[in-house]
């Protein structure tokens, strides 16, 4: 696109009211920031409050909790997130005034429009963090990026951006296909897993999701796998990157050699950006981190808690052997909530073997994402396989929950709580637990 069609995309922003439905996510709430710095005027509803709708509302928008049969008289454009039902009373009613809707990664198409440079990561695992971490890197050398990242930024106040209007830098999203819709100046494809294949036809449809994406993109980084060559062969512009050499010479403050490999793309991208290497390497000495990958929660003399996001067997087994290296010695404990009944149909036993790294493992109710868990069968299983009676599947509320896990802890122990979902509910009465048990 010419910058001159840029500046018309950025110009027909200016004034739109646009209205999110489901705008408390991490997604969404970014697309809402973007939109508001770009001069729209934004408003949105979401379901249940969130950390994001709090900082939604710091911004003086228009967010409400619940959603309700109207929508602001002067809305022209509804977006909405792929976990909104169809039926959603909000989408009826812009559908019933022939008010435009938009998918959430159509519309972070459409901002992309606004900015000169477009870099967008995608992979299977990790894209929240090296997003992260790109912008992190180009705000420590003064480039003023325009960034939308799908977590909580450890030090930030914001998920999300505008910047200077130049670049953008911008993870997206394979579940629900939409990542096929963005160009990009720039694509980064970290890793290609077959998460997500039931949600888009199998895994023959979900590779031709990222070769959608990685074709459309000017320029192409992408991690050397197979899947990968056979993929982009005939890209005219892309570069391989291996995941051999894990980056050991790099001082980060995160931990796990997945940063490592996540830091060697983050700081390729910075030096295709103009960014000389060695200052993207030391930028990336102060970045803190995205809240709930590996972050410590709890510290004492004798117990240390943590959360982290994993949700398939790759990033589980990535994350306990990152807890194994910063804790080497001390007996781990790991509170897992399976994330997604066709996941935990399929990695079942992947789950298992790698819950096996830690000493005591208890497996909880499978957490639905958008939809109702039939059964929680192929969860106990899961707690079943381990091996070495190791795992206990336990279905109690949160407030039980911290207590039974709180009275196997040993002196020493590093108890990890582990998932995407609402896991985290357990963190809180976890901590207060072992709280009284340190007097």
């Amino acid at each position: 696109m010419s910058q001159l069609a840029k500046r018309a995309a950025s110009n027909a922003m200016r004034g739109q009211h646009v209205h999110f439905v489901g705008i408390g996510g991490a997604g969404m709430s970014g697309l809402a920031l973007i939109a508001l710095e770009l001069g729209a005027q934004v408003s949105g509803s979401d379901s249940a409050p969130s950390s994001f709708t709090a900082m939604l509302r710091r911004r003086d928008m228009n967010v409400y909790i619940g959603h309700r049969s109207t929508l602001p008289a002067t809305v022209g454009l509804v977006v909405f997130s792929s976990a909104v039902p169809t039926d959603n009373i909000e989408l009826v009613a812009a559908k019933n005034r022939r008010v435009p809707l938009r998918r959430r990664g159509d519309f972070l198409a459409d901002l992309s429009e606004c900015f000169r440079q477009v870099v967008c990561v995608a992979g299977s695992h990790g894209k929240t963090t090296v997003t992260a971490m790109i912008a992190h890197i180009l705000v420590q050398q003064g480039l003023d990026p325009g960034y939308a990242v799908g977590g909580e930024i450890v030090g930030c106040p914001y998920n999300a951006g505008a910047g200077a209007g130049e670049i953008l830098v911008a993870e997206v999203d394979e579940s629900d296909g939409s990542q096929g819709s963005m160009s990009s100046s720039q694509g980064l494809i970290l890793n290609i897993d077959d998460d997500h294949c039931w949600s888009l036809g199998g895994v023959s449809a979900l590779e031709h999701c990222f070769q959608a994406f990685g074709m459309a993109a000017d320029r192409l980084l992408a991690v050397d796998s197979a899947a990968s060559r056979r993929l982009f062969a005939t890209h005219p512009d892309a570069t391989f990157v291996s995941g051999r050499d894990s980056g050991s010479d790099l001082r980060l403050s995160v931990p796990g050699r997945h940063n490592r490999q996540n830091a060697k793309f983050a700081i390729a991208v910075a030096v295709r950006l103009g960014v000389e290497r060695s200052a993207a390497q030391r930028s990336l000495v102060s970045f803190a981190g995205v809240d709930r990958r590996l972050t410590e929660r709890y510290r004492s003399d004798r117990v240390v808690v943590v959360e982290d996001y994993a949700h398939h067997p790759a990033e589980v087994r990535a994350s306990l052997s990152a807890i194994q290296d910063c804790f080497p010695e001390r007996r781990v404990i790991a509170v897992f909530q399976p994330h997604r009944h066709e996941r935990v149909l399929r990695y079942g036993r992947a789950f298992a073997a790698e819950l096996a790294q830690a000493d005591r493992t208890f497996v909880l109710p499978t957490f639905g994402a958008w939809t109702d868990c039939p059964d929680h069968a192929a969860s106990r299983a899961i707690a079943g396989q381990i091996p070495g009676n190791r795992g206990k599947y336990i279905e109690l509320a949160p407030l039980e929950l911290a207590v039974a896990v709180a009275a196997t802890v040993r002196c020493g122990d590093v108890v990890v709580v582990m998932g995407a979902g609402d896991v985290s509910s357990v963190i809180g009465p976890l901590i207060a637990a072992l709280r009284l048990r340190d007097r």
